[in-house]
């Protein structure tokens, strides 16, 4: 089956990257369901963003009109961003979808477009994004098609911004494009890719791998080629499910000779509806004795359903 672009590696992304609270949050979120397709999602957090206490309410309505296809979606942030989505399956044909999204946001308002289409054999996604002021900020379109053979996944992603440059009109355009291969398989994954933009060039590859049905890791190796120091970024990761209701993660991170990172993670349910996962972000070189690197992290996370 063709996976959509964004969606190629994701397993070892996610695996990486979520469950491991730090930055000093505390985040509460909670979720409740009806039979009749409507959820309602709200989240209120504290978090340290570059120094600074932030604090934040989210709130995401959603409704799923299985019967014909059709999902709403909204989200109303105390960070002054609202938003507001539709979504129709199978138009035409099975395997479609098309988007239409408006958000507003400190930046201005932002109205999107979207077509996609995935069967066997291709996964492709446009979307087409336009802003209230046409005069100063970018019109961004984004494309990716990739094709499927039995186990093996290639593709491609390109984004387009064009602005008009305020004063004398003239249009800027600027184009960026990445491209990835996948080897995909029922309990392993393995993906490399190439990514090009204004001041990046990166190279990546990521490796998941359910070990056993409670044990999973995960690993992810990227290169900035246009860096100043080209230093490398490391990460590895692993999963292990204890019990029924309890979960234990690790990572090691190096991003280079000045930052080493160990996150370590512990998720319980509490009950059936409440889910508890304490995190910490440590400084490994600082454990060693040495004053390189950011200070130790911890975070909590509550979930309600």
């Amino acid at each position: 089956m063709a996976t959509f672009y964004d969606d190629l590696g994701k397993n070892a992304d996610d695996l990486i990257i979520k469950g491991f609270p730090a930055e000093g949050s505390f985040k509460v979120s909670t979720e409740t369901k009806t039979s009749n397709g409507v959820s309602l999602v709200t989240t209120g957090r504290r978090f340290f963003k570059a120094g600074n206490e932030n604090v934040e309410a989210l709130f995401e309505p959603k409704f799923n009109w299985a019967e014909k296809n059709v999902e709403l979606t909204g989200k109303l942030s105390t960070n002054n961003e609202y938003e507001v989505g539709s979504s129709i399956k199978d138009l035409g044909t099975k395997g479609s979808k098309l988007s239409l999204t408006a958000n507003q946001s400190k930046a201005g308002i932002v109205v999107k477009g979207g077509v996609d289409f995935k069967n066997e054999n291709v996964a492709v996604k446009t979307s087409v994004g336009a802003p209230d002021d046409l005069s100063g900020k970018p019109i961004n379109v984004e494309a990716s098609a990739v094709a499927a053979y039995e186990n093996v996944n290639v593709g491609g992603k390109v984004n387009v911004a064009t602005a008009h440059v305020k004063g004398d009109k003239e249009t800027a355009t600027s184009i960026f494009w990445n491209l990835k291969a996948g080897f995909l398989q029922p309990l392993w994954q393995s993906v490399a890719w190439f990514n090009n933009a204004k001041d990046s060039n990166v190279v990546g590859a990521s490796f998941y791998q359910d070990v056993t049905p409670a044990v999973k890791v995960g690993t992810s190796f990227t290169v900035d080629r246009l860096a100043a120091n080209s230093a490398p970024a490391a990460n590895v990761t692993s999963e292990y499910k204890y019990a029924a209701d309890t979960v234990l993660k690790s990572k090691l991170g190096v991003n280079s000779a000045k930052d080493l990172r160990v996150a370590l993670a512990l998720q319980q349910n509490w009950t059936t509806s409440s889910t508890v996962t304490i995190g910490a972000d440590l400084n490994a070189l600082q454990l060693l004795g040495t004053n390189k690197g950011d200070a130790h992290s911890f975070g909590v996370e509550v979930k309600l359903k």
